[in-house]
């Protein structure tokens, strides 16, 4: 069995202040990319997509790249 999976982040981030949470660090990383690391490290996963915002979407990209997830 293979999953296709999507992370939805395209929240307003209303409860975590003014700082946009998809892209806030922790340990240095931003917080789209644990989750997608936690996600893309299924074994059953062979698509990972994460649906953003549109005005996100280079930071999201340059976050992922930088943090060398991709497989």
């Amino acid at each position: 069995m293979t999953l296709a999976i999507v992370l939805l982040a395209a929240g307003n981030s209303v409860r975590f202040g003014t700082e946009d949470k998809l892209l806030a660090p922790l340990r240095g990383i931003p917080l789209v990319c644990h989750a997608a690391r936690a996600l893309a490290s299924l074994p059953a996963a062979s698509h990972l997509a994460v649906a953003c915002w549109p005005s996100e979407i280079c930071h999201v990209s340059r976050a992922q790249i930088s943090s060398g997830f991709w497989r």
